[in-house]
């Protein structure tokens, strides 16, 4: 029966709503984790185009770094041709030599020219890996274009794997902050409170019985009593740990079934096993009043017996325990 109660008060716990603005806050931030990493997707999409270069079908670029050097290009070879028709012609020797300098420094402008713009162009590339390919032939810049494009797309997938990553410890932690919040109120009765007052019902006549009844129940409202109510239990069923105990003087009469009955600063008392009680002004141990929230859901359906109930734990001085509700009464 213990355990059916404690059962029954998880579910009326669950059936409370956790602050609004901090599970829209976790909702938001879940949502917001979502949207990010659909744009983050959408931003390296956009670097993968702006890095790849463009090849044809046999994975050729389609804009070659020695075509706008072509003009160089034609120069040397120019200065190649007219140093070879010059050659092994009498009396222009000096003319040859001369003509042979101006075309090895022109290659060698041309090859350093051509080598800084692969360089740039092909910034993502392997070059030692594209040169030991060469010593099996193919075209450089080809392979080159082949070499940058497999790395940029590299590059993009992992930055792509660190983004999910952190997208989903975010989307998880804020499930879990969600998961750790009880679900917002509905208008109909949740199950758990169905439950509850059903498990109210049959259980009066058996908590009116087990008190002695209803009348020497509130025999304590007429005498102006202080009474000490141990830590209730927590949602769960169990004992919380140690804490401030309430006391209460009974000034309010009639019944109640819960703190909700009584308002701020009063609080519903009840014999063991009772699911009504009568209210009694909340005061500390040395009888001032103490202006405490209604326990929800502690202090709804029936009182049940507590590891800090008197007389195992021991009343404040001048205060005496009532083994019927399992409080200090004074």
């Amino acid at each position: 029966m213990v355990a059916l109660v404690a059962s029954s008060r998880v579910a009326v716990a669950q059936s409370y709503a956790s602050d609004p603005t901090e599970r829209e806050y976790w909702e938001r931030s879940r949502a917001e984790a979502q949207e990010d990493a659909k744009k983050r997707d959408a931003r390296l999409d956009e670097l993968l185009r702006l890095m790849a270069i463009p090849v044809d079908r046999e994975s050729c670029p389609l804009q070659r770094v020695d075509a706008r050097l072509v003009s160089l290009q034609g120069t040397c070879r120019d200065l190649a041709d007219e140093a070879s028709a010059s050659a092994g012609t009498r009396g222009r020797e000096k003319f040859v030599r001369e003509m042979e300098a101006l075309v090895r420094e022109c290659s060698k402008k041309y090859a350093d020219l051509y080598v800084s713009q692969l360089t740039v162009t092909y910034y993502r590339a392997d070059f030692g890996a594209v040169s030991r390919r060469m010593t099996a032939g193919g075209d450089v810049e080809c392979l080159l274009a082949a070499s940058h494009n497999a790395h940029a797309r590299a590059l993009v997938q992992q930055r792509r794997a660190t983004g999910a990553a952190l997208t989903r410890r975010q989307i998880a932690n804020a499930e879990d902050a969600l998961a750790a919040t009880a679900p917002l109120p509905s208008h109909e009765p949740s199950s758990g409170a169905l439950a509850l007052q059903v498990l109210a019902t049959v259980l009066s006549g058996m908590g009116q019985g087990l008190s002695g009844g209803a009348n020497r129940l509130r025999t304590s409202d007429s005498r102006g009593e202080n009474v000490t109510v141990p830590a209730p239990l927590d949602i769960d069923g169990t004992v919380g740990e140690a804490r401030d105990r309430w006391t209460a003087h009974s000034q309010r009469s009639g019944g109640c079934s819960s703190d909700f009955s009584c308002g701020v600063g009063f609080t519903c008392v009840k014999d063991n096993f009772s699911v009504t009680g009568y209210c009694a002004k909340a005061v500390d141990a040395v009888g001032v009043q103490r202006f405490d929230l209604p326990s929800a859901p502690m202090s709804v359906g029936p009182k049940l017996p507590s590891r800090t109930d008197c007389p195992n734990t021991p009343c404040p001085a001048g205060f005496q325990c009532e083994f019927s509700s399992g409080t200090c009464v004074r």
